[in-house]
């Protein structure tokens, strides 16, 4: 600030100080005109006129005291959070300023901060030893007896605190000319909100910092002190020994509340405003307000923790700048903020510039803050401080809670809130308590992705009453089998760990000298080692078994029996297994013909048969068709709820997967959860089936950009699937693909890698190259590849992909179109965009006539072609393709998932770059 302005300032501060208080607000206006910063500055220095305090000057001139001090003011009450000055090259020549060999053994080196009433130097401390401090004296012109009143009560303040997160006081004293000032700890330090942006800390880590800071401030608190002017450019952060500490700085508006071992109290102004607006609450700015008590630092708090989450203030410098201390109050008092995780919803720049500088994406920081740290943030800046925390301490253990999952104070008392936290924070005793209650489960059912689901618990039973209901012999004959077979197994010869598929394999083998079995019952005995097979995922064994059964049923029954069309059935789940889509199709659709003729439209065997189809049509892409047998399946379903309880909640979660490709995602995530409670109730929570629907909530999640939520429920999901159906089912395969996805997009590459290689290498193994779950895992481990750099092996996988896709599925079918996408996607990478366009335009034309409309995979194809059209400079197209794109994403996913954002993102620079 040059010689001319401090003059300036102190010829109007004196002019208004010869006012009555009620003619300043008048004279500065018009003395001032259109300089705001100067009319500013000389309102934030009018303090207390008149009254007797003991000066600077009356004390020793050096403490023995090792406690906090400030490092720098910054725009103290002008509105702004200022920034701190490095000073290199700052001329320390000002008329009255000191010279270049400082002050006594003191040398000054460079001018670091300036405030509204001292300045800072940075200064080489010569004696008794030798180190860098932080120097601060009252400025030119601010030497009046109430001034040095403000300038010693900042002292005394300091001198009450020894805490790790204030900046100490070393030394007091005065220069030749009368000046006061004290020398203080030098912070190497930026404000608390560069540092986070600079350093790209997480939102956690913003916490675990935040949290320091309140144990400062409530350090102040016990000491009797209350900062009023808490604001990031007050908190400054350094690295020590590679540990983040914040330093708390500028005491200089503080308040006591207490009073002083010499009987004397701070210093405190009255009838103006004192702080900083934006980040005052509404009693500090009521006039004349002295009840002032330390939930007004609770309040300021709040703010800082808001900008330091979200990246902007609650209230901004346009709401409350410029105005008279009355506006400010009311403003304050009456305008409501609003609530982090909304404000980055409305906003969607703000959120991908927090999002960046917290190294996460858009979707997943919104989502971090709603709940926990929404209610956190707003409970600290209630109006009425009746509600807000009592403490510092109080806001920093709340947010501790919440870092350690535990339900917080300012959260909503419920029990499903609480059971929530409890079940989160203690994930491995919950999930072991769970496999305790469950009971062992060898015949496997439920579906997955490109999979259908097995035989169900109701089916083994109905099974089981048909054999009780054959005649003596006949059953008696099935109990010798059984009892020889499952007992020849020798632990002595083959010790304690007998597999299962060796038990089969010896029953298999000796239903050939079985022959008094009756036909019945030995295609009831193959049914069974057909499914024991399938459920382990031996496929050819149990297609042996199925062939078998069905052969002896249609000689010995005839192909219109229940029994018969139920081997048609179970073949053709075999089938979809396999690969097969057309036989197994042709098999539902004639079982389920003959059941209806045999058993009725609304019998529970009639009803699994048309689930099973309807899976398999959605494996097929015939999503409509599917969904009318799924909503058939379930009206009768409602209507006879004792039939088959476990198939209601069962077809829910198929019919939850077939909205999810449709991209009704909020329907979907609805009816999963439904699903997964009723389903858990019936069969608890380790039920082949209740670990698909978790399986498949969890890719809805990862969809929907909630990527956090969507690993917690695959990872539980696949170590279930490991302990129950064991490491190389073809499910737990699918589900290492799964894991592996989501843990790519947080980043865990290491992880990831080894899960893709595994599910690829192991679906090779059980089905070959060209099934389509191998087709699954080889394009996203090509995907994994694209996105690691490793461009030329994943060209080479998706091409392959691409090419067996549509020789086996199609050319329209949804997982050949996502092929070319990404085969697209890689081709525009490494610029070779005419054949890129080729690839996204099929993609894209293909979905439109395949998919339904609005789907949110039609958008995501039509946003890659118009940045390759973009690239390709043909910027017409471009913009209605990527509006378009916009506009679906939206209206599907939602104006805050990542996709919608990144397709806006691409919109704005196409007009930045047209202006």
């Amino acid at each position: 600030m040059g010689h001319e302005r401090h003059q300036r300032i102190k010829e109007l501060l004196l002019a208004a100080l010869d006012l009555e208080p009620d003619r300043r607000d008048a004279y500065l206006a018009d003395a001032c005109g259109e300089d705001n910063d100067l009319l500013g500055e000389v309102e934030s220095l009018l303090v207390l006129d008149g009254g007797s305090i003991e000066t600077f000057l009356n004390r020793p001139a050096v403490e023995d005291v090792d406690v906090a001090a400030l490092m720098v003011e910054l725009d103290v009450g002008s509105g702004g959070e200022g920034e701190v000055m490095n000073g290199a090259g700052a001329s320390l020549e000002r008329p009255g300023e000191p010279a270049a060999g400082g002050f006594g053994r003191y040398r000054v080196i460079e001018e670091i901060g300036e405030g509204g009433m001292g300045v800072v130097y940075l200064a080489e401390q010569l004696e008794p030893l030798q180190r860098r401090v932080a120097l601060k004296v009252i400025k030119l012109g601010m030497d009046t007896a109430r001034f040095v009143a403000r300038f010693e009560s900042e002292r005394h303040a300091l001198a009450l605190m020894n805490h790790p997160n204030i900046a100490r006081v070393f030394d007091a004293g005065a220069t030749d000319e009368g000046r006061p000032f004290f020398v203080m700890e030098y912070v190497e330090g930026e404000p608390i909100t560069r540092f986070c942006t600079n350093h790209r800390l997480t939102t956690r880590q913003r916490l675990e910092l935040f949290c320091d800071v309140c144990l400062g401030v409530q350090h102040a608190h016990h000491k009797g002190i209350i900062h009023r002017d808490i604001k990031a450019s007050n908190v400054l952060v350094e690295c020590v020994d590679g540990r983040f500490v914040p330093k708390i700085i500028d005491f200089g508006l503080a308040k006591a509340t207490a009073g002083y071992a010499d009987g004397k109290t701070l210093f405190t102004e009255q009838g103006v405003i004192v702080g900083t607006p934006e980040y005052m609450s509404p009693e500090q700015a009521g006039m004349g307000s002295l009840d002032i008590d330390s939930r007004t630092d609770v309040f300021s708090l709040g703010v800082l923790l808001y900008r330091l989450l979200v990246g902007t203030l609650p209230a901004s410098r346009s709401d409350v700048g410029g105005a008279s201390p009355a506006e400010i109050h009311r403003r304050l008092r009456e305008s409501a903020p609003v609530k982090p995780s909304s404000r980055l919803s409305s906003d969607r720049a703000l959120t991908r510039t927090a999002a960046d500088t917290m190294a996460t994406d858009p979707g997943s920081l919104v989502r971090a803050l709603r709940g926990d740290l929404d209610w956190i943030v707003m409970k600290a800046l209630e109006k009425d401080r009746d509600r807000r925390y009592g403490t510092p301490s109080e806001l920093a253990a709340d947010i501790r809670r919440h870092l350690r999952h535990e339900p917080v104070a300012a959260g909503p008392p419920s029990l499903r809130y609480r059971v929530s936290k409890f079940s989160r924070r203690h994930r491995g005793l919950v999930v072991a308590v769970s496999a305790l209650a469950a009971t062992l489960i060898l015949g496997v059912v439920g579906t997955s992705i490109g999979l259908v689901r097995a035989t169900s618990a109701t089916r083994e039973a109905e099974e089981q009453r048909t054999l009780a209901s054959l005649e003596a012999e006949k059953a008696l004959a099935l109990s010798d089998f059984l009892v020889e077979t499952l007992s020849a197994p020798d632990p002595a010869r083959a010790g304690r760990d007998v597999r299962v598929a060796e038990v089969l394999d010896r029953a298999a083998e000796d239903l050939d000298r079985w022959r008094a079995l009756d036909p019945e019952v030995e295609a009831a005995v193959r049914t069974a080692l057909g499914e024991s097979y399938r459920g382990l995922g031996l496929f050819d064994a149990a297609r042996r078994q199925f062939v078998a059964a069905l052969e002896i049923r249609q000689e010995v029954l005839g192909p219109n029996r229940p029994e018969t069309a139920e081997a048609l059935a179970n073949l053709a789940l075999l089938q979809g297994d396999q690969g097969q889509a057309g036989a197994a199709e042709e098999g539902f659709e004639l079982a389920l013909e003959n059941m209806r003729l045999s058993l009725g439209e609304i019998h529970p065997r009639t009803l699994s048969i048309a689930n099973d189809l309807a899976v398999l049509l959605v494996s097929r892409g015939k999503l409509d068709e599917a969904e009318s047998l799924y909503r058939s399946v379930l009206a009768a379903g409602d209507a006879h709820p004792g039939s088959d309880p476990a198939g209601v909640p069962i077809t829910q979660g198929n019919l939850a997967y077939l909205l999810q490709l449709q991209g009704r995602l909020p329907e979907a995530e609805e009816l999963y959860r439904e699903a997964l409670d009723r389903l858990r109730d019936l069969e608890g929570d380790r039920h082949p089936q209740v670990i698909d629907i978790m399986n498949n909530l969890g890719t809805l999640l990862n969809e929907m950009g909630r990527l956090e939520e969507s690993a917690d429920l695959l990872v539980e999901s696949l170590e279930l699937r490991r302990e129950v159906l064991g490491p190389e089912h073809p499910w737990t395969l699918h589900s290492m693909n799964n894991v592996a996805s989501v843990l790519q997009a947080l980043g865990r590459l290491e992880e990831a890698e080894p899960l893709y290689r595994e599910a690829v290498e192991g679906n090779r193994r059980l089905f070959g190259d060209d099934h389509p779950e191998t087709l699954t895992s080889m394009n996203n481990l090509a995907y994994f590849l694209d996105d690691h750099g490793d461009n030329e092996d994943a060209e080479e996988i998706y091409r392959r992909v691409v090419d067996r896709r549509i020789d086996v599925l199609g050319r329209g079918h949804q997982d050949s179109l996502s092929s070319m996408h990404n085969l697209a996607s890689l081709l525009l990478e490494v610029g070779r965009l005419e054949e890129a366009e080729g690839w996204s335009r099929e993609a894209t034309e293909g979905a439109r006539l395949s998919l339904p409309e609005g789907h949110y995979l039609t958008a995501i194809f039509e946003g890659r072609l118009g940045v390759i059209l973009l690239r390709q400079g043909k910027f017409d197209e471009a913009r209605v393709r990527l509006e378009h794109s916009a506009e679906e994403l939206s209206g599907s996913l939602g104006p805050d998932h990542p996709r919608t954002l990144q397709v806006e993102a691409v919109l704005d620079e196409l007009d930045v770059s047209e202006r």
